[in-house]
């Protein structure tokens, strides 16, 4: 049943269901190859064009033709009633779902291992390993034994293109003499737990890291192993235990700082360690002792700060929480360098071939490309 009232029109299917359509968004809608193309699913207009008080000079509704307009300046616009029902304006709209989920146990993250070449053949693994991506902040992607794996061509699969950053496409970690290196990450040191490249105003939404060049020394040594943290879920036990611990975290900016002499460039950013969204969400974590000072604090807020910070990173420390990773020849990990915190313990380099290389997505393309692959599975 078709009622047509003076702003909008209503749809009663046979179903109980019932949608709303206003004219002017019916208008803006118009599938017709006047007004869109179909292929590009761009339309050939703008909206602000059309006029605000809209209305049809008639209207035929049935389930199997769809919903016929002709508007008064006797434009003919058709809808398929499957295509109204996919657009029904909600009654009320309701929060999103939260889509994320906190780490139970180390075995959630081991749980989301994608075979590569399932990820490179078959859409429908692509799109499992980017929500496994975006729901747990982390995923591997594991080669065969004996395959061959392009990280290239994996990241193009991925997400198209990587983010450049002041590494240029891509950074390969070596270890490199310490008066040779503009970054202590080119070492066999331990490095603490951490977000990458915070003294970026935005630093990177995601990070990979593909064992480029891994021999059997270092595949099956439990030295140099990668240590993974659910950042998020720490911050949300530390608001629950802690909430001044927190609101200190949250509130005061502390600086993070990068000199790079080779390239000509001091970086300099000041930020809390905990972003919030307008409604008190966690959006954000931007956290990296090596290149972190807490000169800008103000003199008498400087021990609450060192103690919400020590009490931030102890939770981190709690058993079941990290997931280590050995690396193998071929492995990638894409994680959420907002939510997720990364170290590594020292290692030996004799014997040990171990060469990472290591780079930053975009959320945008990366879910760009899981609905394509949604969509096309």
């Amino acid at each position: 049943m078709t009622t047509t009232v003076e702003a909008h029109l209503s749809i009663n299917w046979d179903s109980g269901e019932t949608g709303r359509f206003h004219w002017i968004w019916l208008r803006d809608s118009c599938l017709c190859e006047t007004c869109r193309n179909a292929f590009a699913k761009q339309k050939y207009f703008d909206a602000a064009t059309l006029p605000l008080d809209i209305r049809p000079r008639t209207v035929t509704h049935s389930v199997e033709n769809g919903l016929e307009i002709v508007w008064e300046d006797g434009h003919e616009s058709r809808y398929p009633d499957s295509w109204l029902r996919e657009h029904s304006t909600p009654t009320a709209p309701g929060r999103p779902e939260r889509r994320w989920s906190p780490w139970s146990s180390a075995e959630t993250v081991a749980d989301g291992t994608f075979p590569h070449a399932d990820v490179m053949a078959d859409y429908k693994a692509l799109n499992g390993a980017l929500e496994h991506l975006f729901r747990y902040g982390l995923v591997v992607i594991r080669t065969a034994e004996g395959e061959a794996a392009d990280p290239d061509a994996l990241c193009a699969r991925l997400a198209g293109f990587v983010d450049r950053s002041y590494f240029g496409e891509y950074f390969d970690l070596e270890v490199k003499p310490d008066d040779r290196t503009d970054s202590i990450s080119f070492s066999t040191r331990q490095l603490p737990l951490h977000t990458d490249i915070p003294y970026y105003s935005t630093p990177p939404d995601y990070q990979f890291l593909f064992g480029l060049e891994v021999n059997d020394v270092a595949a099956a040594s439990q030295e140099g192993r990668t240590r993974f943290v659910d950042g998020l879920a720490a911050a949300l036990n530390l608001r629950e235990r802690d909430p001044e611990a927190f609101a200190v975290l949250a509130r005061t900016e502390v600086i993070y700082r990068a000199e790079y002499a080779a390239a000509e460039k001091i970086y300099h950013n000041q930020t809390p360690i905990i972003h919030l969204d307008h409604e008190g969400e966690v959006v954000r974590l931007v956290n990296n002792p090596t290149k972190m000072f807490f000169d800008n604090v103000p003199f008498d807020e400087v021990p609450g700060v060192y103690r919400a910070y020590s009490g931030f990173k102890a939770l981190m420390d709690e058993e079941g929480r990290a997931y280590h990773h050995s690396w193998r020849q071929g492995d990638m990990i894409i994680f959420d360098n907002r939510r997720i915190l990364h170290g590594r313990s020292e290692f030996d380099k004799s014997g040990m071939r171990r060469k990472l290389r290591g780079g930053y997505f975009s959320e945008v393309e990366l879910r760009a490309r899981a609905r394509y692959a949604d969509e096309t599975a």
